[in-house]
């Protein structure tokens, strides 16, 4: 009966040991989701921030410089229009340059006409001694028609070069177009310039603002820090006390074996002092009789 109640001693104290240690467990566990918790919305809200910042950063710069705002808006569509610019400039050259080969080309025929008409004349006054009137109309005409020839290569080259003086005084209007445009750009770069300095220095403001809410944050993650291992302190301490309720129990149940011990050694004294008390009364009986 005795060894049964220590036994549902023993064992209470077991389920109550573990039923503390998991308790512990699970109260730490609690404490590091919630940690971990925080962490998350800690992530959250920094990125929130930045996009804040950027946003309040580009209604700031659009309220406060709304002609810098938009010719930066207007920046890429002004650069693909100069490089087409560019690039007409390069074709109307080149093509200035086809028109060039051609009077050159026009000029070496007019050399090798006027070479060719002064060897027909040599050859015409030789032969006009020896041919008759027939001969001498016929070749005539074959030079008028040559001459005309000659005079119609003259008009088109007089109509080319007109067009390329038309096409040059276009190409002094673009250059002089090119060259303000040139000008103004410079100036809005100048305003961009002052424009990404502004920005520089509001940048610079909101990242002192964001470094003390970033020293607030760590701050705050240092009180959570603190109070996680306050937290385990107690964990630990109340760990200790158990352990030390199990030395006490331990002890206790020692305590106990030892007195059951002492106790069946007294039952088996008690139970030899018996039989040597009923042998020796058997032997006072025996001889009695």
């Amino acid at each position: 009966m005795c060894t049964y109640i220590e036994d549902a001693f023993i064992c209470e104290a077991e389920k109550q040991f573990v039923a503390l240690i998991a308790s512990f467990d699970a109260s730490i566990k609690r404490c590091e989701k919630k940690v971990e918790k925080l962490d998350t919305k800690l992530e959250k809200a920094d990125a929130h921030l930045e996009k804040c910042e950027c946003y309040i950063a580009e209604l700031k710069a659009e309220h406060l410089f709304p002609s810098i705002y938009k010719a930066a808006k207007k920046l890429p569509e002004a650069e693909l229009q100069l490089r087409y610019a560019r690039w007409k400039l390069a074709e109307e050259v080149k093509e200035k340059e086809k028109v060039h080969a051609r009077c050159l080309e026009a000029t070496g025929l007019e050399y090798r006409t006027k070479q060719e008409n002064k060897l027909l004349k040599k050859t015409f006054d030789e032969l006009t001694a020896e041919l008759t009137g027939e001969v001498k109309a016929k070749e005539m005409d074959e030079k008028a028609a040559m001459m005309a020839e000659i005079a119609a290569l003259k008009a088109q080259l007089t109509i080319q070069a007109d067009e390329n003086k038309i096409k040059d005084k276009r190409l002094l209007q673009k250059t002089e177009e090119i060259e303000k445009y040139k000008q103004s750009e410079e100036e809005k770069h100048e305003e961009l310039l002052d424009f990404k300095k502004d920005v520089k220095a509001y940048q610079k403001g909101s990242e002192e603002g964001h470094m003390k809410r970033h020293a607030a944050n760590e701050a705050y993650i240092l009180e959570l820090e603190e109070a996680y291992v306050a937290a385990r302190k107690q964990g630990e301490a109340r760990e200790l006390r158990l352990k030390e309720a199990g030395l006490e129990l331990k002890e206790m149940l020692e305590y106990a074996n030892l007195a059951v011990t002492m106790a069946n050694k007294a039952w088996c004294d008690g139970a030899e002092a018996i039989e040597c008390l009923t042998w020796k009364a058997s032997g006072a009986f025996g001889d009695s009789e």
